[in-house]
């Protein structure tokens, strides 16, 4: 057990299925390093929670990129206590989030079978964790996960989440019957706010006798939640309510959601008139990270009309020269200002003053930030961003050199560089003609899953250098998916 302890931090929450779906979320919303501090704080009160085992292997290995160690962790703890439950449980979990969605049928799914197989745990809790677990690695592996599904339905009449789960898993074919929708009914009954766990069940596509039913529940279920103070609960209702077009119902849970998770960092509803809405809405804040973006930035970025992108980039100048001290302004038209492939001697300029007046560390306490230590790695991540787009901006007038040096500098400077900055290096070492670089940066990049506009280009020149350089049992495709970051 002293293999596992030496992954753990300490912390004080309790170990129930909220605070397990608490720390799955910050997985979902990008933050896989407190997901997996919140997971292990959780396995610290109680080492047999195959939730918080889950969550912690899940956020280690598919979020850190750091699943060969993960599953050696829970290698060495099985050969000590063969016996556990949760030994077995966390190693197979790092088996099979090693190999999906990627390697189908391989040897991994035999060893998975041999731990998890068989008879379910005695346990409630252990026994619905543990069919998600088989139907996570059925689902590409020969054993068929029908039987786990209906399992789950069974432990559903006497365990809410599990209710939830089989809810999803039985309307993955677009389908929603009237037992469902029943059994969702009851569910949202007895725990509303597991409701988000069952699906959004009112997206274009599906159908079934009980569809309009189970629909209407959810978006009433969803209305009520607006002003919950669970994060993962209002980022869902957020979600389901813009999916229904209900633009009032989505804006009470965006600024309540910005209120009770101001870090949160996650993909805005693709309704423009909420992401207009954005920018009026969201408290302002200092620190902006490249996926968590304003609402004109994401027009700038996002839309399919240059008028109004366009449009949008003006006023983020506007906003900017109004205050040039307003770095987040500074910020969001720098980035426009790239993508847009205009004003770029003025977006550097504007990167360059943010940079150059970054406040300083003030003991009297008149910076935002409780400790030096804090101070540091928030002003580091703000120069680590600026950097970014000062030499994306040079990249775009030709200032090759220069825009490399940045990106570098913005990869020392960030405590925990986005993806992007990666693949912003591999491009434009690409265009030094410095290839090896390039791919490798790429591959970094690339690593790790985004929706970043310069995305598709990295994609593009990696795919071209890795059939020049690279090889990989699964093609570009494994060769991305295993290229770790360092």
């Amino acid at each position: 057990m002293t293999h596992l302890i030496l992954w753990l931090v300490t912390a004080a929450t309790a170990g129930s299925i909220t605070d397990v779906l608490g720390a799955e979320d910050l997985l979902r919303s990008g933050r896989p390093g407190r997901a997996s501090q919140e997971a292990a704080s959780l396995i610290k009160e109680d080492e047999g929670n195959l939730g918080a085992h889950y969550v912690h292997v899940k956020a280690r290995a598919r979020g850190l990129r750091d699943g060969p160690a993960v599953e050696e962790l829970y290698r060495a703890w099985m050969h000590e206590e063969p016996d556990v439950v949760a030994a077995r449980f966390g190693l197979a979990t790092a088996l099979t989030m090693a190999n999906i969605p990627e390697a189908v049928d391989g040897a991994w799914c035999e060893e998975v079978e041999s731990l998890i197989g068989g008879a379910l745990p005695r346990e409630l809790h252990d026994a619905v964790w543990t069919v998600r677990l088989r139907i996570d690695a059925r689902t590409y592996c020969p054993t068929d996960a029908a039987e786990d599904i209906e399992a789950l339905t069974r432990l559903g009449r006497h365990h809410d989440y599990a209710l939830a789960l089989s809810i999803k898993e039985r309307t993955r074919d677009g389908q929603v019957s009237n037992v469902v929708a029943d059994d969702f009914s009851r569910l949202v009954a007895d725990s509303p706010e597991l409701a988000s766990e069952a699906g959004a069940m009112m997206i274009k596509g599906f159908g079934g006798e009980g569809l309009s039913r189970a629909s209407s529940t959810q978006l009433r279920t969803q209305r009520a939640l607006v002003t919950h103070d669970e994060p993962r609960v209002v980022a869902f209702a957020a979600t389901a309510l813009t999916l229904a077009h209900d633009e009032g119902g989505a804006k009470l849970a965006l600024n309540n959601l910005y209120k009770i998770d101001p870090g949160r960092s996650w993909t805005v509803p693709t309704s423009e008139g909420i992401a207009r809405w954005f920018v009026r809405a969201r408290p302002h804040t200092k620190k902006r990270d490249p996926s968590a973006l304003s609402g004109r930035l994401i027009i700038a970025l996002r839309s399919d009309s240059d008028e109004r992108a366009n449009d949008a980039l003006q006023q983020l100048r506007a906003i900017w020269e109004r205050d040039p001290r307003d770095t987040d302004a500074a910020y969001a038209f720098a980035r426009a200002a790239a993508h847009r492939k205009t004003y770029q001697r003025l977006a550097v300029a504007a990167m360059d003053h943010a940079i150059d007046t970054a406040p300083a560390w003030d003991p009297r306490g008149l910076t935002r930030a409780e400790s030096y230590d804090d101070w540091k790695r928030e002003a580091s991540a703000d120069v680590g961003l600026w950097l970014c787009e000062r030499g994306w901006n040079q990249r775009s007038q030709g200032y090759l050199n220069l825009a490399a040096g940045d990106l570098r500098l913005a990869i020392l400077s960030h405590p925990d560089p986005p993806a992007e900055f990666h693949m912003r290096l591999g491009l434009i070492y690409y265009d030094l003609g410095a290839e090896e670089d390039a791919l490798f940066q790429l591959g970094l990049g690339l690593s790790s899953p985004g929706e970043e506009p310069d995305r598709a280009e990295a994609l593009q020149v990696g795919e071209r250098l890795y059939f020049k350089q690279a090889w990989a049992p699964g093609g570009f495709e494994g060769w991305v998916s295993s290229h770790a970051r360092d």
